[in-house]
């Protein structure tokens, strides 16, 4: 599980130092202390090439401090380089030949080499001899390598010890939820969570776990409630944000995912994915004007993401802007030409601005993308229907039939048969229509508002109308 948590403001003037002062090749003002914080913050950000060389610049200066020795095996271990990170082990080793560390890493290399009983083998020993927090530590190299090994139970036995000795510890919670969330074993992940929780209610990653573990129970109003708890005890959980916040804007809840998004932004600063999905939000609640400014502001952040120029363009045509809706559509297209409801939009535009050859390309671009999505083929025939090109819907949906199905689809066959004097099979149709989705057939008035005064449809749709009330009774 990602922990994404407010960094400490420190690191990015001293990130943007070191990068500067490699520049000119001058590190020497580097001091212990930058050093461990850099070292940290590359390897929280999972940059362990950078991490690397940091510390081979400790190395450097400190030619027998064990401790580098064993950060350095341990990035070697995350980058897989697993006989460097041997020998690393034994220098240290042999600085610092008690150092409880060094043998917990060596278990998780002979774990890494296929050799998992080897590693749990050279743990024992030390269980007698250790002290409480290094007792921990064996525990949680145990559940690593007993997760190598596939055996859940144990995992999970391992960690329930490492929690109730200290129900805050991060490692050992984010193992406990990647092996049950693996095995799906969700009720047992809840079960665990409220025990950690009564020893303390203020764990803000055991509450970020309960919720993830309603929400794959489908208990979404109680994992909306959980997750609130993550951000609200550590204001810097970023993952608890977004997370909760996916989740409200999957329950349809815009509202209160904007408000987290808004209070995201106000700790964190904004970013391109955030604004995109704050405009997402704004647009379900129907502000296109807000949804419009955070889009505009994502574009600056990145070029590069089609989605965000789909989104504008639908705001532009909201706003009637169809020339300016046109051009965004054309640069979500240029970066990604496989998305049918691109093309869909940009038809659709071009219909407004009376541009039908233009709109007839794309319509038919979209369904040659996805020939199995009746909302194209519907939106392409009612184009044709208003244009009066009865012969050439009704030819299309002959082929639309072929790979597609829809009332909608339906409804656009009836109206092109009645204008085709085909009465009997425009009421046929209309029937299967009303039979499949009674609730679009106003779909047929719109369309063709001339048909209203056809005697034989009203009374097929006043029956259906009945029966349906008839039915809801």
């Amino acid at each position: 599980m990602e922990q994404r948590t407010k960094q400490d403001s420190t690191i990015p003037d001293l990130v943007s130092q070191f990068e500067s002062l490699s520049e000119i090749g001058n590190l020497d003002h580097l001091n212990e202390k930058t050093i461990y914080q850099l070292v940290f913050h590359y390897e929280r950000e999972s940059m362990y090439e950078q991490a690397l060389d940091i510390v081979e610049i400790a190395l450097s200066r400190y030619e027998y401090r064990s401790e580098f020795y064993i950060i350095k095996a341990r990035i070697l271990l995350e980058l897989g380089i697993l006989d460097q990170c041997i020998k690393s082990l034994d220098f240290a080793q042999s600085i610092a030949p008690y150092e409880t560390e060094v043998t917990l890493l060596r278990a998780k290399v002979l774990c890494q080499l296929g050799s998992c009983e080897d590693g749990l083998a050279i743990l024992e020993p030390l269980k007698d001899v250790v002290s409480n927090d290094d007792l921990m530590k064996i525990y949680l190299t145990e559940a690593y390598i007993y997760d190598m090994m596939d055996d859940c139970t144990t995992v999970v036995e391992k960690l329930r010890i490492v929690l109730y000795n200290d129900p805050l510890q991060d490692e050992a919670l984010s193992m406990l939820w990647n092996a049950l969330d693996m095995f799906r074993a969700y009720d047992m992940s809840i079960q665990i969570t409220e025990e950690l929780l009564d020893l303390n209610p203020y764990n803000y990653m055991a509450w970020y776990i309960l919720g993830q573990s309603f929400a794959a129970n489908s208990e979404y109003e109680k994992a909306v409630a959980a997750m609130e708890y993550s951000f609200i005890i550590n204001s810097g959980y970023e993952t608890g944000y977004l997370e909760c916040a996916d989740l409200c804007m999957n329950m349809c809840r815009y509202a209160e995912a904007l408000s987290i998004y808004k209070e995201y932004v106000h700790q964190f600063g904004s970013n391109s994915d955030v604004l995109l999905l704050m405009a997402q939000c704004q647009t379900k609640l129907g502000d296109y004007t807000s949804a419009k400014l955070n889009l505009l502001k994502a574009v600056k952040k990145e070029k590069s993401n089609d989605f965000i120029y789909f989104l504008l363009g639908q705001c532009y045509s909201k706003d009637g802007n169809w020339y300016k809706a046109i051009a965004t559509y054309h640069k979500a297209i240029d970066i990604d030409d496989t998305i049918e409801d691109y093309y869909l939009a940009l038809a659709k535009a071009f219909v407004e601005v009376e541009d039908y050859n233009k709109a007839t390309i794309n319509f038919q671009i979209a369904t040659d993308l996805d020939p199995c999505n009746n909302i194209i083929w519907s939106e392409y025939v009612s184009f044709l229907i208003k244009l009066g090109l009865y012969e050439e819907s009704d030819r299309l949906l002959e082929e639309a039939f072929t790979c597609a199905y829809g009332g909608d689809m339906l409804y656009c066959h009836a109206i092109t048969s009645f204008f085709l004097r085909d009465k009997k099979k425009g009421l046929s149709l209309l029937e299967e229509a009303l039979l499949e989705d009674f609730n679009n057939h106003k779909l047929i008035f719109k369309l063709a508002p001339e048909l209203e005064v056809e005697r034989d449809i009203l009374a097929m749709i006043r029956y259906f109308q009945g029966e349906v009330a008839y039915q809801e009774v």
